[in-house]
């Protein structure tokens, strides 16, 4: 257990300490969160094919920080990221569905579209947990944070650790 804490402790540390003064810095640290939730967080279907990571919306400093992530391999499995529509019957095969903050109008919709599919739901669009979203992405000051929504998540069949949880600024249940 220690082990655990201490390795979630190096992860989101360095996050957590590092201003973000700059946009793309920003974007860095919170694709680098991302790819840490990865790791913390259990599908329901014992998948071994490729993690599927969507992007959803225009290019933004997020959003292709986020592309930087292909290949990588989490759980076993190798990251593929692509790019999604809104309303589209692919998004409900998504593992991880990550929205860019031009959608802030159409999020709603989104996510009622994904809401009976077992995909993580990632944004930094201001209040995104309260709009149904899983984890939100905030900048408090010069570091980045998250906030999680887990009656969302459980509502979606995923299990997030107990760490991940606990590292969270706050968890709406």
């Amino acid at each position: 257990m220690r082990l655990v804490l201490r390795i979630l402790s190096v992860l989101f540390g360095l996050a957590f300490g590092m201003p973000a003064p700059a946009q793309n810095s920003d974007a860095a640290v919170k694709a680098a969160f991302i790819y840490s939730f990865t790791k913390f967080v259990a599908w329901p279907s014992p998948d071994t094919g490729p993690l599927k990571l969507c992007l959803v919306g225009e290019a933004d400093p997020l959003l292709t920080a986020i592309t930087g992530l292909e290949g990588k391999l989490s759980q076993g499995r190798s990251i593929r990221v692509r790019a999604a529509e809104p309303k589209t019957a692919a998004l409900k095969s998504c593992d991880l569905i990550v929205i860019g903050a031009n959608e802030e109008g159409r999020v709603g919709a989104i996510l009622k579209e994904v809401q009976n599919s077992p995909a993580l739901t990632v944004s930094e669009i201001e209040n995104f947990i309260d709009a149904g979203g899983m984890i939100g992405l905030v900048t408090a000051g010069d570091r980045v944070r998250f906030e999680i929504n887990a009656d969302a998540a459980q509502r979606a069949n995923l299990k997030l650790s107990a760490q991940l949880l606990k590292l969270a600024r706050s968890v709406k249940k």
